[in-house]
């Protein structure tokens, strides 16, 4: 039976199959087993396949949603990034205006002019907020209220949307480790059940793939979020 020789060398040797291939494999097999009369496991061994899967879906679904998340807080981090380095920009003449360049008021807001906000890391930008707001805040009689407020509201925009980042790679790393474990199981479970069957199939090779759809172990559509070897 060579059309299973690929899934019992990965099964002990290697980790070629994504999230994905795993899942739809299951669900398949879970379903063709539903549709035998008198299938070669037992219902303790089927009960424990369907537990485990469901399980893996649901660890591999929140992944999925984390990552999306994720993302999603990348794209407001940027776009606050922008926001904040646009009106630093922006308010550069308001403020040479005001004192005049080079004067020690001038100074506390572009202590290198505007180079270094634009040079600014992600951590570095949050740092040099910190410093131009602390000067709105003193000058806030010359510069006006408005001007506080504004760059108050995009110091914390940047930051939640800095630290929510931070927060949703944390939780993914938790989940990951999570889903790695329970594919572990499911993977050891597999092979129990594939053993079983082969074992009671053995004088008939298409009574053998009436249980597997291999098909599904050739396409990797785990496409959406990074795959981490077990």
């Amino acid at each position: 039976m060579k059309k299973y020789t690929r899934f019992i060398k990965d099964q002990f040797e290697s980790d070629t199959f994504s999230r994905n291939e795993l899942n739809l494999f299951t669900a398949e097999l879970i379903g063709r087993i539903a549709k035998i009369l008198n299938p070669a496991l037992s219902q303790a061994q089927i009960d424990k396949l369907v537990d485990i899967h469901t399980r893996f879906v649901a660890e591999y679904g929140k992944l999925v949603t984390k990552s999306a998340v994720q993302l999603g807080g990348t794209i407001s981090r940027e776009d606050a990034y922008d926001d904040a380095i646009d009106f630093i920009k922006q308010q550069e003449g308001a403020v040479k205006a005001k004192f005049g360049k080079n004067t020690a008021q001038y100074v506390e807001f572009y202590p290198a002019g505007t180079t270094e906000y634009h040079a600014a890391t992600v951590e570095g930008l949050k740092i040099l907020l910190t410093r131009y707001v602390a000067a709105a805040t003193k000058y806030k009689t010359e510069l006006g209220a408005d001007f506080l407020t504004e760059i108050t509201a995009l110091e914390t925009a940047y930051t939640n949307a800095r630290d929510g980042q931070v927060g949703d790679k944390s939780a993914n790393k938790t989940t990951q480790a999570k889903l790695r474990s329970i594919r572990k199981e499911l993977t050891l479970h597999l092979t129990k059940c594939f053993l079983v069957i082969a074992s009671e199939t053995l004088e008939n090779e298409n009574d053998f793939l009436s249980y597997f759809n291999f098909g599904l172990l050739e396409v990797d559509n785990d496409n959406s979020i990074d795959e981490e070897k077990i």
